[in-house]
């Protein structure tokens, strides 16, 4: 897009928007003409490609909102000041801020919704915080609705521009930890080689190591892995981002996967009792991946004890014959009843309590582990 131009020189100002390959700058770099009073403005989520661009140049990281700055943009966006509703909304509203993690086009879908059940609000008849508990399904796309159409068109475009298939099954492989969750770099790349995630080369070249660090390194470059919140930055100056040994995804995006997850049947993930899924006719068949999660936090409203119970009594009710690769978090492991885990070839227990004797000896029997 052509900004500016004086038609008496060769100054200008030129935005380029969303180059996401090497190659493409590489081939309209020579187009310009070489005036030190001119300007070129790329955009990319590559940061690979930026760095490229950049060169001799300027590059900017583009950070997320923080929560007053989100939560001031959410309520100029709805058009009304919170302080005027009722104290459910007032009260609930910064976790819809921090669900939304600074992204201004989730807090855009938030508002337009917000906006359109306003009076809803108003009156009582819709609690904010049934709108918090819906909002990763509706960014997900599995509630349809048009307000978040835009935010949820974006996610998709994000997943399906990984230009390889083990680039998104390794993606996919993520939405087996909760949110928030510090995923360690090496289990994260051993998992990948357990469950053959990564194609090894038949040259016998490359280990399947590397190849998963490739893949690694690669979601990284994307931003689709970010670097854990708890991990200082190695050597910010030189290497923005870099992820040396915790990472995490993105809330929203880890919203998107979890849909994605279940509805390509890739896993069955149980978190706070509650079937992570979008179809409910395939819920007595065997799960090969299974996440296992319980987060209190999610619970603070109330009902914590009971969605424990009702977590456990979903576990036991589930087929883990054919169960591979098993992620307990947050929960006791003698729930899952392991001697039913007979294929069993992945195990994570990060975060796992009520580890026994027992249990060990148990998994000492596994076979396949």
């Amino acid at each position: 897009m052509l900004i500016f131009w004086d038609g008496g020189s060769t100054r200008y100002l030129i935005v380029i928007d969303d180059v996401r390959k090497d190659e493409v700058w590489a081939e309209i770099e020579g187009a310009f003409p070489k005036e030190s009073s001119s300007r070129i403005v790329v955009t990319t989520s590559v940061q690979s490609v930026a760095k490229k661009c950049s060169l001799g140049g300027f590059m900017y990281r583009l950070e997320g909102l923080n929560e007053v700055d989100s939560d001031k943009l959410l309520w100029q966006l709805v058009g009304c000041d919170r302080n005027e509703l009722p104290q459910d909304v007032q009260s609930h509203s910064v976790d819809i801020v921090r669900k939304c993690d600074g992204l201004p086009l989730a807090l855009t879908g938030v508002a337009e919704y917000v906006r359109l059940k306003l009076e809803d609000l108003r009156r009582g008849e819709l609690r904010c915080s049934a709108i918090v508990r819906d909002l990763g399904n509706n960014l997900a796309g599995r509630l349809h609705n048009a307000a978040f159409k835009a935010a949820h068109a974006t996610l998709k475009e994000c997943y399906e521009g990984l230009y390889s298939h083990d680039l998104k099954t390794c993606l996919l492989s993520v939405s087996m930890f909760p949110k928030n969750y510090s995923i360690r770099r090496k289990s994260l790349v051993r998992r990948w080689m357990a469950e053959q995630l990564v194609p090894v080369p038949f040259d016998g070249q490359e280990h399947a190591s590397t190849v998963a660090d490739k893949n690694f390194e690669k979601l990284v470059d994307m931003i689709m892995i970010q670097r854990a919140d708890d991990e200082e930055d190695p050597a910010p100056a030189v290497v923005p981002g870099a992820v040396k040994n915790k990472c995490r995804v993105q809330g929203v995006l880890l919203d998107f996967l979890h849909n994605k997850s279940v509805s390509s049947k890739f896993a069955r993930l149980i978190q706070n009792g509650e079937h992570l899924q979008t179809t409910s006719g395939d819920n007595n068949l065997g799960p090969r991946r299974l996440a296992i999660v319980y987060d209190p936090k999610a619970n603070r409203a109330g009902g914590g004890n009971s969605n424990k119970a009702k977590l456990a009594e979903m576990v036991e009710d589930l087929d883990l014959s054919h169960v591979r690769s098993l992620t307990a978090a947050g929960t006791e492991l003698s729930d899952f009843k392991l001697k039913r885990c007979k294929v069993l070839r992945v195990l994570d227990l990060d975060g796992c309590t009520g580890i026994t004797g027992g249990v060990l000896r148990r998994i000492c029997k596994l076979k396949v582990l």
